[in-house]
């Protein structure tokens, strides 16, 4: 998975404010399953923003991880010393954990940088306690099927609006390549719908912006 440049970690996490529009309906679910006492992973954290959410929950622990060292180094200075709370650098395809610790994995926004999908999810599968969830927002495509184009390129997303856009970049999968891999990462899938989302779109500069659908996804998978 690339990560994030050290610029790009500082715009995303100034700008995050304006990328927030899924917000209410990702945790109007994760409020339906509940995080009290629980022990949470947020898989791919950023600067951590998501930590105080958890905590207002009254979950027992939150374990934040990614990748990128800057983000990181933010989550720390924000939210490091807030009780029950940790974060470190980890690779999402080996994760620094013993098997079956957390209740809950989040991930953000994060499995579509990954250009194999299987292997973060087999990750997530291992550390999640049994009967633990997996929620995860991410973006897909739908792909015509009479379309021939290679899955798993990078694609140039726009995250925000007007002059507060900020440009990440994923890679190109189909929403059917993603839950065949939930599938075989014997998660069993309780959603996986489509979530609208104002703030992202494929920039103008990539040439199958016209031809493949840009989706966000909601999935909440049990172990």
């Amino acid at each position: 998975m690339a990560l994030y440049s050290d610029q790009l970690a500082q715009d995303y996490a100034e700008k995050r404010h304006n990328y927030r529009a899924t917000d209410t309906i990702v945790f109007s679910h994760i409020d339906k399953i509940g995080v009290a006492d629980k022990k949470i992973l947020d898989f791919g954290c950023g600067d951590g923003v998501y930590v105080q959410e958890f905590l207002n929950r009254e979950a027992a622990e939150v374990v934040g991880i990614d990748e990128s060292e800057k983000m990181i180094e933010m989550a720390n200075e924000k939210y490091g010393s807030l009780k029950s709370t940790r974060f470190q650098v980890a690779d999402g395809n080996n994760l620094p954990f013993e098997n079956n610790v957390f209740d809950i994995v989040f991930t953000n926004f994060v499995l579509h940088h990954f250009v194999d999908t299987f292997k973060p999810l087999g990750e997530i599968f291992k550390v999640l306690k049994k009967n633990g969830y997996l929620i995860a927002t991410l973006v897909v495509y739908d792909i015509p099927e009479n379309l021939s184009i290679p899955l798993n390129i990078q694609v140039p997303i726009r995250l925000g609006a007007e002059q507060d856009t900020v440009l990440v970049h994923n890679t190109l999968k189909s929403y059917k390549q993603v839950e065949k891999d939930l599938r075989n990462a014997n998660f069993k899938i309780e959603t996986y719908i489509p979530i609208n989302n104002a703030n992202a779109r494929m920039d103008i500069s990539h040439p199958y912006k016209d031809k493949v659908k840009l989706m966000t996804m909601l999935i909440i998978a049990k172990k």
